[in-house]
Order: structure tokens, then C-alpha cells, then sequence
């Protein structure tokens, strides 16, 4: 799974390509619970998640399932959360836990690379964009003064 959303997440550079990589879902079906009731948890175990600045691990009795939050963070600043779902009988082990911290650090990494190589893009098109205007801004100011000068020593033949 790891290998899957490395290629996802590294195939593209473009930081809404990146954004919009998708849900990968391992185990069991969507409608095996549904986003009506976790939805409503998503606020408290993001704040917690954020607030440890590591997993959230907790059990929701009435719904008979285990939420296992990870927060995205760049540069301590909270931008998403991976959130996962087990059935009540299946609590999430250390490994799976540690899988999901390091998943977070990982999606974190791929978001910040790709909004750099976008940033680099503007300032590289910027910078171009300035040396063209340069260019012209040159050229033409010659022209005009080569031409200025030109009709000028027309003027001084016909007078």
C-alpha cells in the first residue's frame, strides 16, 4: 500500500494533482461504515491529533468501531488528516499505528515538494517574463532613437 501511494502521490508535481490523489481503501467497504456518523468525529480527532502532533487512536462503542487519525502537518502547521477505520473487532496493532504516522509524514512531504515546484514555476515564469520585457523594452527604446534618427537626417536632405 505504502509503494501505491508513494507512485500516487510522486508521479505527479503539480500540487492540486497531488491534493486530489484520491482514497485508497484496504480493508472492507465504504458502506461498512458510513461517513454520516465518523464525519461528525472528524473536528475532535483532527483538534486532538493536531494538538499531540501524533496519531489519535480511539473506539467508538456506539457504532462498533476503532478511528485512527494521522495528522498531515507541514512545518507544524496542521493542512489534513488521514483518517481510518476498523471494525470493533479488529483494534489497530502498533505496526498498523506507526504505518499510519509515517503515511502522514510522507502525504505532508509530497504536498510541501509539489507546492515548491509550483512556487518555483511562478517565480521562474516571472523571472523570464522580466527579461523579456527587458529585451524589448531595450530593442524597441534603439529602435525608436535609430528611427528618430533616421527621419532626422531625411528631414535635413529634403530642407
Amino acid at each position: 500500500m505504502l509503494n501505491d501511494v508513494a507512485a500516487a502521490v510522486s508521479s505527479t508535481i503539480s500540487l492540486d494533482e497531488v491534493l486530489d490523489t484520491g482514497t485508497l481503501v484496504v480493508r472492507g467497504s465504504r458502506s461498512e461504515h458510513l461517513q454520516e456518523w465518523w464525519a461528525t468525529r472528524l473536528p475532535a480527532i483532527a483538534q486532538e491529533a493536531f494538538r499531540r502532533g501524533d496519531t489519535h487512536l480511539e473506539l467508538d462503542r456506539e457504532h462498533g468501531a476503532w478511528l485512527l487519525g494521522a495528522p498531515i502537518r507541514i512545518k507544524d502547521r496542521p493542512v489534513g488528516l488521514l483518517l481510518v477505520i476498523n471494525s470493533r473487532d479488529r483494534r489497530f496493532s502498533e505496526g498498523q499505528v506507526d504505518f499510519l504516522a509515517i503515511l502522514g509524514a510522507f502525504a505532508a512531504a509530497a504536498i510541501e515538494n509539489a507546492r515548491l515546484a509550483e512556487e518555483s514555476k511562478y517565480v521562474l515564469l516571472a523571472s523570464e517574463r522580466d527579461r523579456i520585457a527587458r529585451e524589448m523594452h531595450d530593442g524597441i527604446a534603439q529602435s525608436l532613437f535609430s528611427v528618430a534618427l533616421g527621419l532626422e537626417l531625411c528631414r535635413k536632405q529634403v530642407l
